[in-house]
């Protein structure tokens, strides 16, 4: 972009030799991965992975269909841009300059014969409705959305003007996730301490480090919240009104939350509580 001190680029560096990672290495817990297995062994329906720009989410969406990944399951995308290649997969990139958007993408894709469709991202009301439409016929899809989390995410596809109840009969799941550093393990080491009440506490003791430049942290890992589209939460979307809440105790046994991740990768020594409560509203 030209500015007047001359042009501002960005520039995105893919690092494809560390593509395809297990969902346990982004940070997912086993109960987490149990649930979007659950979610992605359903034969049809969406899965929605959310998140800001640079929070991992194409990560997480090759990482699923790197398990989905079977020869007799034709899997379709349609990307902008096609990140990284994936061996027995069909890939589209999308190209505007010849007309090939992702809605055009998406129709033709249709016509394809497809057991399993990602759409790169669903930017607009025209692209969210033809993946409803595929998803309602018989097909899993997967894409993503700039939202913030998984309650966000459903408010977001009413916006959109689809009906309540096609999004309750389609949607599957929602993953939201964010980033936070992980702790470097070259310079923090467990010990544990006692507290004027004779409680253990385990904590980190920090030394000096080269590899991270003393900053504690190096790497990066998903602090995530999963939402499994149950009944009872079908019901509330269908009585969708414009003040629209979904209970607390309708959440209670779908949800995996932001704070319960947070918790897991804390108590696991992944990262710190400081990293999290960076984070808006952990």
């Amino acid at each position: 972009i030209p500015t007047i001190y001359g042009e501002k680029i960005v520039l995105r560096i893919l690092n494809r030799k560390s593509l395809i990672k297990e969902k346990s290495e982004l940070g997912f817990s086993k109960q987490a991965i149990e649930k979007i297995e659950n979610i992605i062994n359903k034969k049809s329906g969406i899965l929605l992975v959310t998140g800001s720009t640079g929070s991992g989410k194409t990560t997480t969406v090759y990482s699923i269909l790197n398990d989905l990944l079977n020869s007799k399951k034709n899997i379709m995308t349609i990307e902008d841009p096609v990140e990284y290649k994936i061996k027995g997969i069909n890939q589209i990139q999308v190209n505007d300059k010849i007309g090939l958007t992702f809605e055009v993408g998406l129709r033709s894709i249709l016509r394809q014969d497809p057991d399993i469709i990602m759409i790169g991202e669903i930017r607009d009301e025209e692209t969210a409705k033809i993946a409803i439409r595929a998803a309602s016929t018989g097909h899993l899809v997967i894409s993503t959305m700039h939202t913030n989390n998984t309650i966000s995410s459903i408010n977001r596809l009413m916006e959109m003007k689809l009906p309540p109840y096609l999004i309750s009969s389609t949607l599957i799941g929602v993953i939201s996730q964010k980033l936070v550093r992980k702790i470097c393990n070259n310079c923090n080491h467990g010990i544990v301490i006692e507290d004027g009440l004779d409680d253990r506490i385990n904590t980190n003791m920090e030394l000096v480090c080269d590899k991270c430049e003393d900053t504690r942290y190096y790497g990066r890992t998903a602090m995530y919240e999963i939402l499994e589209i149950s009944e009872g939460l079908k019901q509330d979307i269908n009585n969708w009104t414009n003040n629209w809440n979904i209970s607390n105790s309708t959440l209670k046994d779908e949800m995996i939350t932001f704070e319960d991740s947070a918790k897991y990768l804390i108590e696991n020594h992944i990262t710190t509580q400081e990293e999290c409560s960076l984070l808006e509203g952990i």
